[in-house]
């Protein structure tokens, strides 16, 4: 979030944790919604584990990012994060793939636990990419 906060063209989702629930965060206008819940509460939710997530929050993370993606303004695009979910089939794995597929100078910045990193990028088919620690953003 500090490396994007001030840097012209940054765009994506970040999924801070603000007071024990995570939040979907429009890096490019500073939007946040809801997005965690403390339980399930509509038939639609996303269950991860003991997390619950709100369907109608990520939909519209969707719609950020579809946004952004047509962006010309936009060159560095986040995802927050890439994981277990994803690599399943679900969470935002359906965008990626689209957004991986279309033809873009934009420069994707996936955020990946350490001990995924491999197997996102056999998931994805990277051909090219770098890893960059956590600590080089700060």
């Amino acid at each position: 979030m500090r490396w994007a906060q001030g840097r012209a063209g940054c765009g994506g989702i970040l999924t801070p944790d603000i007071e024990g629930l995570r939040q979907l965060y429009n890096v490019k206008d500073g939007t946040t919604l809801p997005w965690q819940k403390p339980v399930s509460d509509a038939p639609d939710d996303v269950l991860v584990g003991r997390f619950v997530f709100d369907r109608v929050a990520f939909d519209q993370a969707i719609v950020w990012l579809d946004d952004q993606l047509k962006d010309a303004r936009i060159k560095y695009l986040i995802l927050d994060e890439v994981g277990p979910l994803e690599l399943s089939g679900k969470g935002w794995d359906t965008w990626l793939r689209k957004a991986l597929a279309t033809p873009s100078e934009k420069e994707f910045i996936l955020v990946v636990r350490e001990g995924l990193v491999e197997k996102v990028v056999d998931y994805y088919g990277l051909s090219t990419y770098a890893v960059v620690e956590k600590e080089s953003f700060q």
